[in-house]
């Protein structure tokens, strides 16, 4: 594999057998050192466009009449001979060798650059500093310089170098340098880490990319953070900051990253500005508990708090790199938040899957939201010394070699491919385009150059996993004035009716569903509802399991609707048992409480575990045994057979003991906290 100098690729890759990358050694982090790293797919995916004679008005790059380098945005995976084709986006049209979208996008190519930029940054490989520039040349010459919308940036190319700012379908925004979007804050994270980059390597490169940066800091400063700095959109009775690019949390954090490396470069006034404000933003935009929805998540999108997914959250990672550059310790106390409570949830859980909305619905996982977790846990880790979330990171990027509902190793190391994901089903999606080949990359350079996070990667085998479990609504036995109603769309806008159904409850309505525990223990219930504008204890849903009651879930009580399309919204509460329960089925009733004026609408409920688990496994018979608590008070957990080294933490984090256990013991589990045990 290529890690120094270069190397020819031809146009399809073969894909080499790849079983268990640390099968060689009883190590785990044997085989998995920083030589695994492979950029050779991330090349193959390379290609040029020459520099047109008379660029369109408003672009241009640096060395004008060199090439422009390019990276294909897709590559589709031929099972018969195991190789893969470069492809575009959209429909293609032989004609005119033109896709619907294009070949090429900023998106993919800012990103190709920060995957470059770290590699140089570990590895002080020249070819990846050459690569590194071959892609800030081409966002460079994707931004508009000129005219109304210059300092955005325009997202898609054809294959001959054409820009093509309206494609089929058109982007949001469209055309695609009308507005802050996405590619602006990429390309703003790519600029500003460049910048950092080649300040020593090639001052005159740094001052072109110190100006461009500039031009896109005013164009985002003067038409969306400075005339909304401050304000916030009204949405259920919350209050979401209005001054996010794309309304996102999420396309804001990846600017934040570039605003930081810019500003740590002596960048100027402009990026300390606008790192503060969207730091600001997205830090206050932390919702639920350490045992409630969204579990202290940094929330991705400004118009829905019902919606969290993975792709593209990098609010972890942005607040804890730039919380001491900014001079903000609160910043570092929400990413911590973050990490502690709902990332560690994460893991033992639903994984970093594409869609709680709020249940986990869309259960499709990709590189992209594995390496958000990755490098969000690797940052809290860095910046508060702790070394338990580097351990954290190490066990996340696992999910590369096997740690994974697929049961397969998604990143192959002879080839550098990186598989395009894992579907709701289980089954593994074998091409591998730009996107996923970047981003499991840019998780596996940063945790295996980590010596804490590299010891923990070997452990990618599940062996048991003790979690929630789901259970439609409508799946039970209705009774009373209990209907199923089936919505005109499953997405309402800002959240998804689980399996595009719900139970709508009416005065004297049941529904009588059957969950099983896995094992014996305490559990909490989450119940996934619509929580409704009319009086707090108006409607609800009263909750008993084997016929003894447990408790009233009160669903009115929703604030003002602002923003939404909806005057309601999907939600979580939790109830738990007060009683443990027997391991296996249990029959759990729904019935209507409330004064009869609204009805209660049910989407699926939740078995969870109070102390959920996983036990995983290295290729040498090293085992590591994971618990988290959703719990208020302390619980007990059984160990496995076998001797344990345990470390025991508190809900932040924080180390409270560590002590050696023999196996069939109990172990208690702090309220809300987690602990890592260690085979010995």
């Amino acid at each position: 594999m290529r890690l120094l100098g270069t190397l020819v690729i031809a146009l399809a890759v073969l894909i080499a057998p790849y079983g268990n990358a640390s099968a060689a050694s009883q190590d785990p982090a044997a085989g998995l050192g920083p030589d695994i790293v492979n950029l050779a797919h991330l090349d193959f995916l390379h290609d040029s466009v020459a520099y047109p004679a008379k660029p369109p008005a408003g672009h241009s790059t640096t060395d004008p009449g060199s090439p422009i380098g390019t990276w294909w945005v897709y590559a589709n995976f031929n099972a018969a001979s195991g190789t893969y084709t470069r492809t575009g986006g959209g429909a293609y049209d032989p004609a005119s060798n033109t896709y619907a979208q294009g070949a090429f996008d900023t998106d993919d190519v800012s990103r190709a650059a920060i995957v470059y930029l770290t590699h140089y940054r570990f590895y002080h490989d020249q070819y990846s500093l050459d690569m590194a520039r071959g892609a800030l040349r081409f966002v460079l010459y994707m931004q508009t310089t000129s005219g109304p919308n210059a300092g955005n940036f325009v997202l898609w190319m054809q294959p001959d170098g054409a820009l093509n700012p309206t494609p089929t379908p058109p982007d949001q925004p469209n055309p695609s340098d009308s507005g802050a979007s996405s590619w602006l804050a990429r390309s703003i994270w790519a600029i500003g880490v460049g910048y950092q980059a080649f300040q020593k390597t090639d001052p005159a490169f740094a001052s072109v990319l110190a100006a461009r940066m500039r031009l896109a800091m005013a164009k985002l400063d003067s038409e969306l953070v400075g005339p909304n700095y401050g304000h916030y959109l009204t949405l259920h009775g919350y209050q979401t900051p209005a001054w996010l690019i794309a309304d996102g949390a999420d396309a804001s954090s990846e600017a934040l990253l570039g605003l930081t490396a810019f500003t740590q470069a002596g960048g100027g006034p402009e990026a300390r500005k606008l790192g503060l404000d969207f730091g600001i933003g997205m830090a206050g935009f932390q919702l639920g508990s350490y045992g409630d929805w969204p579990w202290l998540a940094l929330m991705p999108s400004a118009l829905s708090v019902s919606d969290w997914y993975a792709w593209g959250a990098h609010m972890t990672m942005a607040l804890a790199s730039a919380a001491q550059t900014f001079d903000r310790p609160d910043w570092l106390a929400a990413a911590q938040r973050d990490a502690s409570s709902f990332d560690v949830h994460m893991q033992l859980s639903f994984g970093a899957i594409n869609g709680l909305s709020p249940a986990p619905n869309d259960l499709t996982q990709i590189a992209y939201g594995n390496e958000t977790t990755v490098d969000g846990l690797l940052a809290v880790g860095t910046a508060t010394g702790n070394p338990v979330f580097l351990r954290w990171a190490g066990i996340a990027a696992g999910w590369l070699f096997g740690d994974n509902p697929a049961a397969t190793p998604m990143y192959q190391p002879q080839t550098g491919v990186v598989f395009d994901g894992i579907n709701s089903d289980g089954s593994v999606n074998r091409n591998s385009g730009a996107e996923s080949t970047i981003e499991g990359l840019l998780s596996l350079m940063n945790a295996v150059n980590d010596p804490v996070a590299r010891q923990y990667l070997g452990f990618d085998t599940v062996l048991s996993r003790l979690t929630y479990q789901k259970v439609e609504a409508e799946s039970g036995t209705l009774g009373g004035a209990a209907t199923v109603v089936t919505p005109a769309s499953a997405w309402t806008g800002e959240a998804t009716w689980s399996n595009g159904q719900y139970v709508d409850f009416a005065t004297g309505a049941r529904d009588t569903l059957a969950v099983t525990a896995p094992a014996a223990g305490p559990y909490l219930l989450y119940l996934v509802f619509d929580k409704q504008m009319s009086p707090p204890k108006s409607v609800g849903v009263t909750v008993s399991v084997d016929g003894v009651a447990q408790g009233t879930d009160w669903q009115g009580g929703a604030g003002p609707q602002g923003v939404s399309p909806n005057p309601d919204y999907l939600w979580i509460d939790s109830l738990q048992f007060p009683r443990p329960l027997s391991a296996g089925q249990h029959t759990l009733v729904l019935t209507y409480a409330g004064t009869g004026a609204v009805d209660a609408k049910v989407d699926a409920v939740l078995l969870q575990p109070a102390v959920e688990s996983t036990l995983l496994a290295d290729a040498g018979g090293h085992e590591l045994m994971l618990y988290k608590s959703l719990a208020g008070s302390s619980d007990e957990a059984t160990l496995p057979i076998g001797r344990w080294r345990v470390q025991v933490y508190d809900r932040e984090g924080n180390p409270v003991e560590t002590i050696v256990q023999p196996g069939g013991e109990t172990l208690d589990v702090p309220a809300y906290g987690f602990a890592l045990a260690a085979s010995q």
